[in-house]
C-alpha cells in the first residue's frame, strides 16, 4: 500500500510585476515522507501563464535522504505541460553510515513561449524511492520561475536532449551562449545540467568556460552506475561590449567511460535590470577538521526593502569515505538549507550544493553565510567557490497579488459540452468526452474512445521512437532505445487542451504517471520491478515526441534487452490499449520481439503481440488490447505494466 506523509506543497504563490521582473515562486519546507511503493509522488508544483514568445528561467532546490542501504532516492524537476523532464537527482545509499543525512539537490529549466499565444503551464518536483519497501524524505523544496527580458539584455542558451562523450579532453556540450552586450555591464551567469556516468571507477568532469577562463571544475566518482547528479554554476561578472562566449564543458577521466549531460541551461541576467543586486564570493579552496561550523562566505548587507531572490552555492568534498562533510546556509544565524555528503572518492571535488528562495526583506542589516564542517575531527572537510547573491525582484511599495495555491499535478472540472483534444507532444490523438480540463502534453482520451499513437524503439542496442499504452483512458508507454515519443493518455488524462462532456472525469498528466526503465537481463524477470537502468530526464524527453532522438539499450549475447513501461490510469475499469513502434539491430526474423502485459493476479507475463518477420534496423509495430478481466492487470493504485523484449 502506498503511503505519503507530510505536507504536499501547499503554499502561497505570488505574482509580481514591476519595471524589473515578473516571477513565480512556491515552497514546501516541511518534511515529506514517500514510502510503500516505487511510483513518483508530487511534492511541489507551480502553475503560471506562459506568455506568447516569453522566456522563463526555472530554478528548483531541495534536500533529500533515505532510511535504508542500497536504496535509490530519486527526485525530478518536470515541465508537466510539455512533458519535458529537465533533471533527475538520484543517489544510491550504500552504507548505513550515510543514512538519515539530508543532501542538497537542485536543477535548472528553461521555457520558451509559443508564437501562437499564451497557455497555462505547470512545473513540479516529484520523488520516489527504489525499492518501495523503504522511504525517501524530502524537505525545503522550492521552485522559482523568472521571466527573462531578452529585449533589454538577458541572454540564454539551452539543450534539453542527452548527449555523451568518452573524450578525456574537455568537450563542449551543445549549450553554448555567445552574445555581445550593448555596453559594459554586470551579468549574473547561471549555468547547469544533469550529469551521469556509466562507470563507478572513474570521474565525470564538468566545468564552465567564460571566454576561455574556466570555473567550478567538478570531478565526481558516482556511487552507482545509475546515479544522476547536478552540476551548477553561479557568478556575477562584468562583461564589456565585445563578443562573449559561455560554455558548459565535460570530459571523461578514462576513455573507456561514457559521460552523459542533459538539460543544459546557460542564462546571463543583466544586473542593471534588477533594482538592487548584492553579491559576495570566496572562490579559494579552504579546509577544516573542526566539527563546529566554520564560515566560508559571508554577505552582510542592509538591503533596500522588498522581495528578493536569494541564491547560495558552493562545491564541497572530504578527506575520508567514512566521515562526511556538512554545509549549511544561514540567514541571521538561522539555517535556510544544508547538505551532508560522504565522498565516494576522496579525490573528488565540487560535490554540488545550492539553495534558492524568495524572501521579503526590510531595510535592516542582515548576515547571510555559507558554513561548513567535518562530521569527525579525524577527517578534513573541503569547500570552494562559495557565492551568495541577492536579486531584488519587487521593491517596497510595488503592488503584489497573492492567491492560495496547492501543488497538485491534476485538475478537474465539469462542463456540459463535448470537445476533442489532441496531444501536442506526441503523435497520439483521441477524442475526449471527458469533462476534464487538464494541463499536460499527453493526449487526452475518454473512457469510451481513445486512439493513441506514439512510437518507441529499442535495439540490441534497441532503438525506440515511443510507445503508447492507452486504456480507453489510454495509458502510454515509451521504449528506450531510440525513442521519439511516448504518450500517456487516459480518460483520466492530462492535456493542455481542455475537454468537456456531460459526465465528469479527472485529468492526469503524461509523464507524471509513467515509470520507465530498461535493462540487459540473462533471465526474463518474473515480476514488474524496475529494471537496472531507470529512465532519466533526457530519456523521457527523447521518447516524449516522435522525432529523430532515440534512447538505446544494449544486450550481451544470449541475454535479453528489455524495456519496461508502467503507467497509471484514473480507474481500473477502462480497457487497456498498447501500441509500440520500434526497431532492433538483431532482426525479429532471426529472434522474435515480444510485447507483453503483466497479469498481477497470476504473477505472469502474457504476450499481446510479437514480430518474427521484420528485418534488422527496420521499424515495426507491436500492439494489443486487453479488454477482459481487467482487475487482473491493474494494481490497487491503477498502474499497468507492459514490456517489450528480445533475446539476442
Amino acid at each position: 500500500m502506498m503511503q505519503v506523509t507530510g505536507l504536499l506543497g501547499v503554499s502561497t504563490k505570488k505574482l509580481h510585476k514591476n519595471m524589473a521582473k515578473t516571477y513565480y515562486y512556491e515552497e514546501n519546507l516541511s518534511e515529506t515522507e514517500i514510502t510503500g511503493d516505487i511510483d513518483f509522488h508530487d511534492v511541489l508544483s507551480v502553475a503560471f501563464t506562459c506568455e506568447e514568445q516569453k522566456k522563463y528561467l526555472v530554478i528548483a532546490t531541495w534536500e533529500f535522504n533515505v532510511d535504508g542501504t542500497n536504496v535509490f532516492p530519486i527526485v525530478r524537476l518536470r515541465d508537466t505541460t510539455l512533458g519535458y523532464q529537465w533533471s533527475l537527482e538520484e543517489q544510491r545509499v550504500l552504507s548505513a553510515t550515510y543514512l538519515n543525512n539530508y543532501q542538497s539537490g537542485y536543477a535548472f529549466g528553461l521555457l520558451v513561449g509559443e508564437d501562437s499565444g499564451s497557455y497555462t503551464t505547470t512545473w513540479k518536483i516529484d520523488a520516489k524511492v527504489n525499492p518501495g519497501t523503504n522511504s525517501t524524505f524530502i524537505k525545503n523544496v522550492r521552485i522559482f520561475v523568472l521571466e527573462l527580458d531578452p529585449d533589454n539584455g538577458d541572454e540564454y542558451a539551452y539543450h534539453l536532449a542527452s548527449e555523451t562523450t568518452s573524450n578525456t579532453s574537455w568537450t563542449d556540450t551543445s549549450a553554448v551562449l555567445t552574445f555581445t552586450p550593448d555596453s559594459e555591464d554586470d551579468y549574473i551567469i547561471i549555468a547547469g545540467c544533469c550529469a551521469s556516468n556509466v562507470s563507478t571507477d572513474y570521474d565525470m568532469n564538468f566545468r564552465t568556460s567564460i571566454d576561455g577562463v574556466y570555473y567550478d571544475t567538478q570531478n565526481l566518482e558516482p556511487y552507482a552506475v545509475s546515479n544522476y547528479d547536478a552540476y551548477g554554476f553561479l557568478l556575477k561578472e562584468t562583461l564589456d561590449a565585445s563578443e562573449h562566449t559561455i560554455k558548459i564543458q565535460y570530459s571523461a577521466e578514462n576513455g573507456s567511460d561514457t559521460i552523459q549531460a542533459s538539460g543544459e541551461v546557460i542564462v546571463a541576467l543583466k544586473a542593471s535590470l534588477f533594482s538592487n543586486v548584492y553579491y559576495s564570493e570566496n572562490d579559494s579552496r579552504d579546509t577544516t577538521s573542526e566539527t563546529s561550523f566554520q564560515d566560508k562566505t559571508t554577505l552582510t548587507q542592509t538591503p533596500s526593502a522588498g522581495d528578493y531572490l536569494v541564491i547560495a552555492c558552493a562545491g564541497y568534498d572530504g578527506s575520508s569515505t567514512s566521515y562526511g562533510t556538512e554545509l549549511q546556509f544561514t540567514q541571521d544565524a538561522s539555517a535556510v538549507g544544508g547538505s551532508i555528503r560522504y565522498p565516494k572518492n576522496t579525490a573528488s571535488r565540487h560535490n554540488p550544493f545550492m539553495v534558492a528562495y524568495v524572501d521579503t526583506l526590510t531595510a535592516t542589516e542582515t548576515d547571510w553565510k555559507i558554513q561548513y564542517k567535518s562530521l569527525n575531527g579525524a577527517a578534513t572537510a573541503g569547500i570552494q567557490d562559495g557565492r551568495i547573491i541577492l536579486l531584488e525582484l519587487t521593491p517596497s511599495g510595488t503592488t503584489t497579488s497573492t492567491s492560495s495555491s496547492t501543488s497538485s499535478s491534476t485538475s478537474s472540472s465539469t462542463s456540459s459540452s463535448t470537445s476533442s483534444s489532441t496531444s501536442s507532444t506526441s503523435s497520439s490523438t483521441s477524442s475526449s468526452t471527458s469533462s476534464s480540463t487538464s494541463s499536460s502534453t499527453s493526449s487526452s482520451t475518454s473512457s469510451s474512445t481513445s486512439s493513441s499513437t506514439s512510437s518507441s524503439t529499442s535495439s540490441s542496442t534497441s532503438s525506440s521512437t515511443s510507445s503508447s499504452t492507452s486504456s480507453s483512458t489510454s495509458s502510454s508507454t515509451s521504449s528506450t532505445s531510440s525513442s521519439t515519443s511516448s504518450s500517456t493518455s487516459s480518460s483520466t488524462s492530462s492535456s493542455t487542451s481542455s475537454s468537456t462532456s456531460s459526465s465528469t472525469s479527472t485529468s492526469t498528466t503524461l509523464l507524471d504517471n509513467a515509470d520507465y526503465s530498461r535493462g540487459d537481463e540473462t533471465n526474463l524477470p518474473l515480476n514488474d520491478d524496475d529494471l537496472e537502468n531507470l529512465f532519466g530526464g533526457h530519456d523521457y524527453n527523447d521518447v516524449s515526441v516522435e522525432d529523430v532522438n532515440y534512447v538505446s539499450q544494449t544486450s550481451g549475447t544470449n541475454n535479453h534487452w528489455i524495456f519496461l513501461f508502467k503507467n497509471q490510469n484514473s480507474n481500473s475499469t477502462d480497457k487497456i490499449k498498447v501500441k509500440w513502434v520500434g526497431q532492433t539491430e538483431v532482426a525479429p526474423s532471426t529472434e522474435t520481439v515480444y510485447l507483453q502485459i503483466y497479469n498481477r493476479s497470476g504473477g505472469t507475463w502474457e504476450t499481446l503481440d510479437s514480430d518474427n518477420t521484420t528485418g534488422a534496423d527496420t521499424d515495426f509495430t507491436l500492439q494489443g488490447i486487453q479488454s477482459t478481466s481487467l482487475d487482473e492487470y491493474y494494481d490497487g493504485s491503477n498502474w499497468v505494466a507492459c514490456r517489450v523484449y528480445q533475446q539476442v
